[in-house]
């Protein structure tokens, strides 16, 4: 197991996530070497710190090295959701700032130049970081050991950024501190992380301790049920806020009633997203090689003059699979459950559409049965061919285990099964997909869940995710899966069971078609 210590910050309202222990030396002579060395034998751990439910669409990271360079204090690795970044200017705030407070850095003094005046509370010291975009030289005042004003200054071939200002558009939005599509009033349970040392504590008079239930979990073995006696946690949430930007988007809802005249009051409900990460308003520099300026996701090399993020597979596969699996249940013969198709916003941003739905739904949450999630079904993982009869299924166990039965008894029964891989749903799994997409705001309220997905490839979140590139084969046999596992969801004269047995089925477990 891996333990990874950071410090969280924002600068200037931008988040970065600066990583103090736990992430292995990066290895190289140049800096440029040391990122791709990271790049190389770890960036699982960076998607583990950047994405959800870690990390989130706008998150930030750092990490500081051994230096390359006499005279520096440190080496300086950014990055994000994407990747790497050569360099970030609020991101050095950030990083010169937790370098001086936490004691991670000795910054050398800076004597004031002939005639400047300085003021008395505070002095002023510099850092000197190797980056891969050339020497940073950070200045920062220090007043009673805190760090304020960072700045920076380019050199060794890189221009230094000025902060700050805007002007002529009138008065810029404040930015805010967190994006949410609720009301902050809600009265919702609290979703609370701690340390061992905390939950070691909670759990010391309970009937079963701490460190066994970790050892059951582990395993994945029942987990027991019971109250710890005398135990009582209270949060106090200060609920007060200000809205200071409002951005308007929809989801899209259709119902297909059941024909039965008890079982139509209760859904299956099936979900996609029909957004995507957007497009580049900037043109093409060619400053350091071409490049698209404001690009939202990766730009493809040789593909900087396409603007606009398609998402033919993230999420237009799935949008599309709804749309059929619509058509054919209003078309065809009436299962005795209703259907719900929702097509949801927002997901690229975290998950905003359906964490709307589930807290404002248009059917009673407790009436939906179960949630069938399509995601990215148009693609091979890593375009390798030999992934061209596997779709990865998540969650599918961890709420009922009848739900997972009842998957695979449909798969099965095609006439050429696909091969169902449970790697995703393992615990253990850094990229933490199940909590990722829109099934986990159902999969929070309770509702059994499967999400379907062909996994990453290539072009995920970059300008060249086109219709060109799907396997239209594949995706219509997952399609047909899923619209297998709904009708006998909807024609099942009970609900799913939800004996919350966790995630059981994981990395080494597939069904399906013969191996």
């Amino acid at each position: 197991m891996i333990t990874l210590k950071t410090i969280d910050a924002h600068a200037a309202g931008e988040p970065l996530r600066l990583i103090v222990d736990g992430f292995p030396s990066p290895q190289g002579r140049t800096m440029l070497e040391k990122r791709e060395w990271v790049r190389t034998h770890s960036d699982h751990l960076r998607r583990a710190l950047m994405l959800e439910p870690r990390g989130h669409a706008d998150m930030y990271g750092a990490i500081l090295t051994e230096p390359v360079a006499p005279g520096s204090h440190a080496g300086v690795l950014f990055m994000h959701n994407e990747g790497y970044s050569t360099m970030c200017g609020h991101g050095v705030i950030a990083v010169t700032t937790m370098a001086i407070e936490r004691g991670l850095i000795m910054p050398a003094p800076v004597d004031p130049e002939p005639g400047e005046q300085r003021e008395a509370d505070g002095e002023e010291a510099t850092i000197v970081y190797d980056s891969p975009a050339g020497t940073i030289r950070a200045r920062a005042k220090i007043r009673a050991g805190q760090a304020g004003g960072a700045g920076q200054a380019g050199g060794a071939g890189q221009a230094g950024s000025a902060g700050g200002s805007g002007g002529g558009r009138g008065t810029p939005l404040p930015r805010p501190d967190f994006t949410t599509v609720q009301r902050l009033d809600l009265p919702t349970p609290p979703n609370v992380s701690a340390d061992d040392a905390f939950f070691t504590f909670l759990f010391s008079q309970a009937p079963v301790k701490y460190d066994e239930l970790k050892r059951l979990a582990s395993a994945q073995e029942d987990l027991p049920s019971f109250r710890v006696p005398g135990a009582t946690i209270t949060f106090n949430v200060d609920a007060d806020y200000q809205i200071v930007r409002t951005q308007l988007t929809k989801n899209v809802v259709g119902v297909v009633e059941g024909a039965d005249p008890q079982l139509k009051s209760t859904y299956v409900a099936f979900g996609a997203h029909y957004d995507h990460v957007g497009y580049a308003e900037g043109e093409v520099t060619n400053e350091t090689g071409p490049r698209r300026a404001g690009a939202p996701g990766r730009v493809t090399a040789g593909a900087e003059n396409d603007r606009i993020w398609n998402g033919a597979d993230d999420d237009g596969s799935g949008t599309v699979a709804i749309m059929a699996l619509a058509r054919a249940f209003a078309e065809g013969p009436k299962p005795k459950r209703s259907l719900i198709f929702v097509w949801h916003a927002g997901e690229e941003r975290g998950l905003w559409g359906s964490r709307y739905f589930a807290d404002y739904p248009t059917v009673p949450m407790a009436s939906i049965v179960a949630q069938l999630n399509i995601d990215m079904i148009g693609r091979n993982r890593d375009d390798k061919a030999s992934e061209a009869n596997t779709v990865y299924l998540v969650g599918s166990d961890r709420i009922s285990s009848e739900l997972h039965a009842l998957n695979q008894a449909a798969n099965a029964a095609m006439s050429k099964p696909l091969t169902l891989d449970y790697e995703f749903n393992d615990p253990n799994d850094l990229e933490q997909i199940y909590y990722r997409s829109d099934h986990y705001s159902y999969a929070a309220k309770g509702v059994p869940i499967i999400f379907f997905t062909t996994g990453l490839h290539p072009d995920y979140h970059a300008n060249t995710d086109e219709v060109s590139k799907i396997e239209f084969d594949k995706m219509t046999r997952i399609t047909q899966m899923v619209y297998e596992t709904g009708l006998r969801l909807a024609n099942l004269d009970h609900a799913p069971v939800h004996d919350n047995k966790g995630p059981r089925a994981g990395r080494l477990t597939q069904s399906g078609a013969a191996q």
